[in-house]
């Protein structure tokens, strides 16, 4: 009898360790990562930033494209020198009541330099949903940049600010096998919000906050950068000191962070 009870209850024990597994979406055979923090100067005083922009397609090309219905319209800059063959990729979303065009304009430079097409889609009304943008906007955009561009498919990122950050977070949980990794500024979205996952490849993300943002707090997107790290995720928060939520002036510096943590992943992948 004393057999049957021990028996009984290691099975118990596996129940509940397999149902908490489910319950916290996480995945009791892929291994925790550790948060991987740093510290950055901003490259010019936040004092300094205009706190103002204006947007300019200049050098873009707009089209249309359907997802899930809907109409849709996204942007795209191809720099003149790449030359022939499949080049990687970055995706943009832009924040809360701006468009694709504010995005592409501030990764122009880098994407001339480096090589690579960028691809920034528009909100809805300038925002974004984050499930069904996630769930239909993406593969549609991606099928219909595909059909037009030389994208390597294999060599696709996201970016994401703001409430496009926030996308971007969710989106990095759909879609492990589409992109090779996600960077975020300045957005955050709690652990409960977030879907569940099965895949058990995760992909890499970078969080780039400012320590005096006032729409999302360090130990906000601390939470939510360690969230993914639990999850499997190798993920890395940057803290760039006394910037605030303004990403226009401190984009060459931001982007240029972000590229750096993508290109980890294109040359070792």
């Amino acid at each position: 009898m004393k057999i049957i009870r021990y028996f009984l209850l290691s099975v118990l024990l596996c129940v509940s360790g397999a149902f908490y597994f489910y319950q916290s979406n996480l995945n009791p055979f892929i291994k925790p990562q550790t948060l991987v923090t740093k510290q950055y100067e901003p490259f010019i005083s936040p004092a300094r930033y205009n706190r103002k922009y204006v947007e300019n397609e200049n050098g873009q090309h707009k089209h249309n494209f359907r997802a899930n219905g809907v109409l849709r319209e996204y942007n795209v800059y191809m720099p003149e020198n790449l030359g022939g063959g499949l080049h990687p990729a970055v995706f943009l979303f832009h924040g809360g009541q701006r468009t694709g065009a504010s995005m592409i304009e501030r990764w122009k430079s880098l994407a001339d330099k480096k090589k690579f097409i960028i691809i920034a889609p528009h909100g809805l009304r300038g925002m974004w949903n984050e499930h069904n943008d996630a769930t239909y906007l993406i593969p549609a955009l991606i099928k219909a940049a595909s059909s037009k561009y030389p994208i390597d498919q294999n060599y696709m990122f996201m970016f994401g600010h703001s409430a496009g950050g926030n996308l971007v977070n969710y989106s990095s949980i759909l879609y492990p096998d589409l992109f090779k990794g996600a960077a975020i500024h300045a957005g955050a979205i709690h652990e409960t919000r977030l879907p569940k996952e099965a895949a058990a490849h995760k992909m890499p993300i970078i969080y780039i906050n400012g320590t005096n943002d006032a729409l999302f707090s360090v130990s906000h997107v601390t939470e939510s950068a360690q969230a993914m790290a639990t999850r499997g995720h190798y993920t890395e928060l940057i803290l760039i000191t006394n910037h605030t939520h303004w990403y226009y002036d401190l984009a060459p510096q931001i982007n240029a962070i972000a590229w750096e943590f993508f290109e980890k992943k294109i040359f070792k992948p």
